[in-house]
């Protein structure tokens, strides 16, 4: 586990690098959360944001947003290495450039394309922030793309996090080659393929443009419709492989 005062300093010098390549960006306060008084902390932080978030204890960091104030906290008991906390901290940074769901509109209890789409952008983008700050090398804690692509496809369901981060590196990562893509194929059906392209193709669309974080509703909802087929193969039809 590294020191407060490691992290603090791994903190500074990743906010630096981010705010080198978004300097338009206010960077919001960054705290981070010792192991011994996690709970006790943690429970100020959303005092002071005027907000009430359950603690996902598996997370190296999390931004916590509400009417009050928007912070992101780091866990020291999550943090081995000094990579993590740039990679934390360009992720999370990343949520709060691309927007919260409040921006976009979308119900988190109803099921639409929108919300289909806000799902699998919003992470994506988070994550291909965080690669972009990086100068699109990989991160040593990542696994390989099509590990994340396998775990997007389990117990008969689509899972949209790994699919976005999955995205993510293929995207993302400069090491990544025209194999490493084409090995997917491996892992899933020609059907769920199609669909796994058409969401790919629209995202790197999207990253090649100069804004590349900024989206509309319209897409959002293209890329939820596209998600929501890719479901209904896997789920209703019980097609994966």
């Amino acid at each position: 586990m590294l020191s407060i005062t490691l992290i603090k300093k791994s903190i500074d010098d990743a906010v630096n690098v981010f705010y080198n390549k978004f300097t338009a960006f206010n960077i919001p306060v960054i705290r981070v959360c010792p192991a011994s008084r996690r709970k006790v902390v943690r429970d100020k932080i959303l005092e002071e944001c005027g907000v009430y978030k359950e603690d996902s204890y598996g997370t190296e960091a999390e931004v916590i947003s509400g009417p009050l104030d928007t912070q992101i906290v780091v866990y020291q008991s999550m943090i081995k290495y000094e990579h993590q906390v740039y990679h934390a901290v360009w992720h999370e940074l990343g949520h709060i450039m691309f927007g919260s769901e409040k921006k976009f509109g979308v119900d988190l209890e109803c099921d639409t394309p929108l919300r289909s789409g806000y799902a699998v952008v919003n992470e994506f983008m988070a994550e291909f922030i965080a690669y972009f700050v990086n100068e699109r090398k990989p991160f040593p804690t990542a696994q390989r793309a099509n590990i994340y692509l396998q775990m997007a496809f389990q117990e008969g369901i689509v899972f949209p996090y790994w699919l976005s981060r999955y995205y993510a590196i293929i995207l993302g990562d400069e090491t990544i080659s025209v194999s490493d893509v084409d090995e997917g194929k491996n892992y899933v059906s020609p059907e769920v393929w199609k669909y796994i392209m058409l969401i790919m193709n629209l995202l790197l669309e999207q990253v090649s443009t100069e804004d590349f974080w900024k989206v509309n509703n319209n897409y959002l909802e293209k890329a939820g419709c596209f998600y929501d087929e890719l479901f209904h193969i896997v789920y209703c039809r019980g097609i994966t492989f």
